[in-house]
């Protein structure tokens, strides 16, 4: 079953909901919230697989709600849902990483549909987690989980200020056998090396394989492509400085691994639907609203 929040301040849109999750049959178990703020309690109390959020609520709107959740799951799927069709609200939400916008009255077979896609698509990735073994001498600490959520702690931590990278912070050798192993090895290597040139050719022989063979068992082993993760965890950081720090976007650029500053500003905008001195001001004004 995939665990579910439903969030909005319509007692009319929530039963509504759960009435469709019981017509169809959906293999949905749903809990509610009638705003964003309750709903950011539940999510702290418990990880769901799902987010189906109202964009306009009282105390913490959808928006919010969906960039918190994504703080605290990087991988829950999020739809957002709203009677308001502007345009504003939909790009919003892609940048957050929301890839879908269902506008309201919500038609149902069109609700039933997209649930089972979502589902299968969780279940899929559900299926690809397998327990974490202690890589053979791995320097990575062991965990409540599965190499996605491995995954998805690096890469919540690439948005923390770095350890300043030695010797012993590096992956310990020799290299684990394992197709598990092997995958948090690089991740391992990867957060500790994100400002460095990082290529697929440069890590497969790192560890002794054909690139062709690293790009499919990293895809396997996680469902994420090499490429993007190398991305994921250089804009989280990117952000990061952005956020805390007054250093010039070139000086930012090159922190994280883009000595081509044109190309990290056109893969920021890509990313996030914002520019990095776009994105900066935005922050400044957001944290000075949050103060005032």
């Amino acid at each position: 079953m995939i665990h579910t929040l439903i969030v909005d301040d319509s007692k009319t849109e929530l039963d509504m909901l759960l009435f469709l999750i019981r017509k169809f049959s959906l293999p949905m178990e749903a809990v509610t919230a009638p705003n964003g703020e309750a709903a950011l309690e539940e999510l702290k109390k418990e990880r769901f697989d799902l987010l189906i959020t109202d964009i306009r609520m009282p105390f913490l709107d959808g928006l919010a709600l969906a960039r918190e959740a994504l703080k605290l799951y990087p991988y829950i799927k999020i739809v957002i849902s709203s009677g308001y069709q502007d345009f504003s609200y939909a790009k919003t939400a892609i940048s957050l990483g929301v890839k879908e916008y269902l506008l309201k009255p919500v038609n149902p077979e069109e609700f039933a549909g997209l649930m089972r896609e979502l589902a299968k698509q969780i279940e899929k990735e559900q299926l690809l987690r397998v327990p974490l073994q202690a890589a053979a001498g791995s320097a990575s600490p062991r965990s409540l989980s599965d190499l996605m959520e491995y995954m998805a702690s690096e890469l919540s931590a690439s948005e923390k200020p770095p350890v300043t990278a030695s010797s012993e912070s590096d992956p310990a050798l020799p290299v684990p056998d394992s197709a598990n192993g092997k995958v948090r090895f690089i991740c391992d290597y990867i957060s500790s090396h994100y400002r460095e040139e990082l290529s697929l050719e440069m890590l497969a022989d790192m560890i002794y394989i054909h690139p062709d063979y690293l790009s499919r068992m990293f895809k396997k082993e996680t469902g994420m492509n090499l490429n993007r993760y190398i991305k994921t965890v250089r804009m989280n950081q990117a952000r990061r400085l952005l956020e805390s720090t007054h250093q010039k976007i070139t000086a930012v650029s090159a922190a994280v691994g883009y000595q081509n500053c044109a190309y990290f500003i056109r893969t920021f905008t890509a990313t996030f639907g914002i520019s990095p001195e776009k994105y900066r001001q935005k922050h400044a004004k957001d944290r000075r609203g949050d103060i005032q």
